[in-house]
């Protein structure tokens, strides 16, 4: 075994990144609804993805459980939901709950009913047209084989808006509350200034083909078990910090996982192909949660940073696009846009989990126009032990036309010093007039073949490591990831070190095992 092959392997938590997990809340979350998926690939609940996944689950059903092993899903479509396998419960405008049985005919009036009355396998079907909406709760039981469905009626397009509703921070226009396995599909959410669809104490729920858009606070997100937060289009979120109202912070993301309410860690999350942008705070963030998966979502126009990992573990961010179109979301602290990836252990009071960064994988990724490409960011006011990080994994991204370094990583003050960290495989353009890395602790880092097309920086010693045009399709914008393939005669062309945490490439094409392609495309 290679050096770089023991690293990556006491790194790769194999077991634990094949179940992945990601759902919503900012840090002002109290006890909201949490929105979760149809299970982890682990444990028979099953989101959908291909055959490598382990885990998809077919309509109605949750999954098998995914076997243990280097990480292989790639951000495919999601499984089709279909008919559901009981009974259908309508509900529409000039429905009643006391009166109404929920047939087409008899319809009910209110989510909260309905939820009440579905059964495992039951659809909760929403009658067309524009509902103002105060916002509505759903805590239904179905089962990992027989969720329960709400969507649309047949041929029929709902949206939900809260105009001119007194909805607080922390109240939603969809409350999903100690729930499980419920998948709401279909919907169009608008101008909450509260949240989209919010998850509290719920298992096994998933979040898709939502559009949700113009909403003060939170999009989409919770705290739960088994969440999955899957091809949506999420807009014009966050809006509470519209031009940088908050000042120095405290604005919410758009799509955010939270703690649960004992305090522990949101597990086995799924945030994947989504697309998410012009958001007032952070597009993404998995905060107090144990296993992530972020995989397949394209993300620009954000603030601050587009893709955020704080007090979280056991975190898997691959085959993502992330880039900045527009000037209007810069930071009046600094002018420069949003960062494209960024780990943290900030402080926060008691209540919630306080972890370090702990086996961060940030692989084949596509990083361009932003602020910083991807970094660390030592947050000074937490005095604790765990403000630091073990095990984060660097592997087979591009990062062009950042405005400030494009790999940046804050020492750690204070706190037990950084370890095994691995930096490979990239392809790393310098900043605008800034350097292409600044690494603090560099005894904690191993940089081995990377792609330097801007000078190789004197802490990368690695012999297989290059300065040299990668000799790139028509590498632009990270919105066309097709400029980022090797032509014939690139000298990343199978120059890379093995990576045994990266089966695949960006387009979901085997890697080699012993001779990978450095980049995100295996030829």
């Amino acid at each position: 075994m290679t050096p770089l092959q023991s690293t990556l392997a006491s790194a790769a938590l194999t077991a634990v990144l094949t179940a992945a997990a990601c759902g919503g809340g900012d840090a002002s979350a109290p006890p909201g609804n949490a929105s979760g998926a149809a299970g982890s690939l682990s444990d028979g609940g099953g989101a959908a993805g291909d055959a490598s996944t382990g885990g998809s689950g077919g309509a109605n059903q949750g999954g098998a459980g995914g076997s243990a092993g280097s990480f292989t899903s790639c951000a495919t479509e999601p499984s089709p939901v279909t008919g559901a396998s009981g009974k259908s419960l309508v509900i529409a405008m000039n429905g009643d709950d006391a009166s109404g049985d929920g047939s087409v005919a008899k319809p009910l009036r209110t989510l909260k009913k309905a939820c009440a009355l579905a059964q495992p396998g039951d659809a909760i079907e929403v009658r067309g047209g524009t509902w103002n909406t105060p916002g509505d709760k759903c805590g239904a039981t179905g089962t990992a084989d027989h969720p329960v469905h709400v969507r649309p009626y047949a041929g029929e397009s709902v949206i939900l808006d809260a105009t001119g509703q007194p909805l607080t921070k922390s109240d939603a226009v969809i409350a999903i509350e100690q729930a499980s396995y419920v998948v709401l599909d279909g919907f169009e959410i608008a101008n909450s200034s509260g949240r989209g669809v919010n998850c509290w104490e719920s298992v096994g729920i998933t979040l898709r083909n939502l559009r949700v858009h113009d909403t003060a606070y939170r999009a989409l997100g919770g705290g739960g078990q088994d969440l999955v937060i899957e091809n949506n289009e999420v807009w014009n979120a966050s809006l509470s910090n519209e031009n940088d109202a908050f000042g120095g912070g405290g604005w919410p993301a758009a799509v955010s996982t939270y703690a649960r309410d004992d305090g522990s860690a949101s597990r086995n999350v799924v945030i994947r192909n989504n697309h998410i942008h012009d958001v007032w705070g952070e597009c993404v963030i998995a905060l107090f949660a144990d296993g992530v998966t972020i995989e397949g979502n394209r993300i620009h126009d954000c603030y601050s940073v587009s893709l955020y990992v704080d007090n979280s573990r056991n975190v898997r961010i691959e085959r993502n696009q992330i880039w900045v179109t527009t000037t209007k979301y810069n930071k009046k602290s600094n002018g420069k846009p949003a960062t494209g990836i960024t780990f943290a252990t900030e402080s926060y009071g008691s209540g919630v989990p306080q972890q370090r960064i702990e086996n961060l994988v940030i692989a084949n990724n596509l990083i361009t126009d932003t602020g910083r490409g991807i970094g660390y960011w030592h947050d000074e006011a937490n005095t604790a032990a765990h403000n630091t990080w073990q095990g984060v994994s660097i592997l087979h991204n591009v990062l062009r036309h950042t405005q400030s370094a494009a790999l940046s990583f804050d020492s750690v003050v204070g706190a037990p010093a950084p370890s095994a960290g691995v930096i490979a495989n990239n392809i790393v353009w310098a900043g605008d007039s800034q350097p292409s890395l600044e690494l603090g602790d560099p005894a904690a880092w191993q940089l081995i073949s990377n792609v330097w097309p801007d000078g190789k920086p004197a802490e990368d010693t690695s012999a297989g490591s290059l300065s040299a045009d990668p000799g790139l399709s028509s590498p632009q914008s990270a919105s066309t990831p097709e400029g980022f393939k090797l032509l014939a005669g690139s000298p990343c062309a199978g120059a890379g070190a093995p990576a045994p945490l990266v089966s695949v490439d960006f387009w979901c094409a085997p890697r080699s095992a012993t001779a990978p392609s450095m980049g995100v495309h295996e030829p």
